[in-house]
């Protein structure tokens, strides 16, 4: 029995030792590796670390798509930069302005004829700058405080009104003049002579084919056919 066990030692040593090499055996040599702890290294390679992308929001690539997911910043209504207000501003214009004057007893020699056998005489001044043309001339016209217009033999019919612009429009092929005041009259032959000189004035000013001339807010003819 002791003989067999003595025999049989060394057997059992070297199965012993052949177990235990292959226990201590490195990993890759045929069996299987142990889980790793460590988490995986994050770079600018390999697999991708981090949340992954939203959906719809696609990647950032430029100034291009950022530009596509900006809301606009512009108030609804605006169509770029602003125009000058009121954009209904005339721009500044310097010419000469045709101011009407009376021919008296002229018969319609020197121009249309008006009230009693007289003529209607148009006459430039010099040069002016103005934003509204109606405004420049009829103003011109009202501020003439002679009867005389200089050297001319014509006769200003509205040099004792005390009339003042206040505004005009033009439509259709009209000019309207509103004005603020008395228009007052040396007879029954200056009523058409003041009418003719005004209305001539402002149509000559607006390149309008009529024109009618209102003194706070009624029409010129009437207010004089009260005097």
């Amino acid at each position: 029995m002791t003989r067999h066990l003595l025999r049989s030692a060394p057997l059992l040593c070297l199965a012993t030792l052949a177990v235990a090499a292959c226990a201590g055996q490195p990993p890759g040599g045929g069996g299987t590796p142990a889980p790793s702890s460590a988490p995986a290294a994050s770079g600018g390679t390999g697999s991708t670390s981090g949340p992954a992308a939203r959906p719809g929001t696609g990647s950032r690539s430029g100034a291009g798509s950022t530009a596509a997911t900006l809301p606009s910043t512009m108030p609804s209504g605006t169509t770029g930069a602003a125009s000058p207000s009121g954009s209904s501003r005339r721009s500044p214009a310097t010419a000469a302005l045709t101011v009407y004057y009376v021919a008296v007893g002229d018969a319609g020699v020197s121009g249309p004829e008006i009230g009693c056998g007289d003529s209607l005489v148009a006459t430039e001044t010099e040069p002016v700058t103005f934003t509204n043309q109606v405004e420049a001339a009829i103003t011109r016209l009202l501020a003439d405080r002679d009867r005389s217009h200089g050297e001319s033999g014509l006769v200003n019919s509205l040099y004792q009104s005390t009339l003042d612009y206040v505004s005009s429009s033009v439509e259709g092929g009209t000019v309207t003049v509103e004005l603020t005041g008395e228009p007052r009259s040396g007879g029954i032959c200056d009523d058409p002579r003041i009418q003719a000189q005004l209305r001539h004035t402002a149509r000559a000013a607006a390149g309008a084919d009529e024109a009618q001339i209102l003194i706070d807010g009624e029409p010129i003819e009437e207010v004089m056919s009260l005097k």
